[in-house]
């Protein structure tokens, strides 16, 4: 039977906070004294409920453990099968190209050294002549002594003598020229020249509209248009075509217009403030044509 006397210490050393330092062969006894405390009928309900207690608690952390080993022996394992299937796949990958290069043709080898490929004769092959007749039956000798030889007559060629004359060539026949009669060509007929007309120089104080191009060289003052901040702002973009009428004598613009909006009257506007202030050499210009392109980056024309 257990002491008694140690009950309530025995409670409070095995509490939760301290069963973790505890090793398995003290669980294992505080275990045993909490089931002989539990079986016996004669102590108070309280101290057999608190035993109960403590045994639940001291077989849950004894399961934990148990759990936890089984945990690490299995992870254990795992990285044993997982190294041991690495080296097999690399012994097996390493006996595959042990065996390719074991197996693999000669004559892809030898081109690869760049030798040169010679084939082996036979052994037919190598027989000389000289071999050939003494591996022949006698019997076949014997036909060979006793066949007559024939002698192969010599044809000689005497060449011809000098003194005989060569026959000659006889003279070519006598071929008459056709007569050809001679004709006058034709006169060949005179093409027509094309003449290009010379327009008339305009006269002095009534030019007509003149191109940007033109109009740009005769300029003595101007300024370009300025991209309004408004538009900037608002990403605004157009393009349009101002037609500028400029006083003959003066040069001075006497008015502008828009004969293309350019979809936005703040671009307009910027447009004819800034070709109302151009200047022309007197007498050069009388109307310029401009188009007018308003971008992001600010007005081209």
């Amino acid at each position: 039977m257990a002491d008694r006397s140690n009950f309530w210490k025995m409670v409070d050393r095995t509490k939760p906070s301290k069963l973790r330092v505890f090793a398995d062969s003290e669980l294992r006894d505080c275990e045993d004294y909490f089931l002989e405390i539990q079986s016996a009928s004669t102590l108070p309900p309280s101290e057999i409920i608190t035993a109960s207690e403590r045994l639940a608690l001291i077989r849950s952390e004894i399961d934990l453990r148990h759990s936890d080993a089984k945990h690490r022996q299995t992870q254990r394992l795992a990285r044993w099968a997982i190294a041991f299937g690495m080296v097999s796949m690399a012994a097996a990958i390493t006996s595959g190209v042990a065996q390719f290069f074991a197996h693999k043709p000669t004559h892809e080898t030898l081109l690869v050294t760049g030798e040169p490929i010679v084939a082996t004769p036979s052994a037919k092959e190598l027989l000389t002549p000289t071999q050939e007749l003494t591996a022949t039956s006698p019997t076949a000798m014997l036909e060979l002594a006793a066949a007559p030889s024939t002698v192969t007559p010599e044809l000689t060629l005497t060449p011809p003598p000098e003194d005989i004359p060569l026959p000659e060539p006889p003279p070519p026949p006598d071929i008459k020229p056709e007569y050809v009669e001679k004709t006058t060509p034709p006169p060949k007929k005179p093409q027509a020249q094309k003449f290009t007309p010379i327009k008339a120089p305009q006269a002095a104080g009534r030019p007509g509209t003149m191109s940007i191009s033109t109009a740009k060289a005769l300029a003595t003052y101007a300024p370009r248009p300025q991209y309004p901040y408004e538009a900037r702002s608002r990403q605004i973009t157009g393009r349009g075509v101002c037609v500028v009428e400029i006083n003959a004598g003066s040069g001075s613009v006497t008015g502008a217009s828009m004969a293309s909006s350019s979809g936005n009257p703040i671009l307009d506007n910027a447009a004819l403030s800034a070709f109302r202030q151009w200047r022309f050499k007197p007498g050069s210009v009388s109307k310029v044509r401009i188009p007018i392109t308003f971008t992001t980056t600010g007005a081209e024309y």
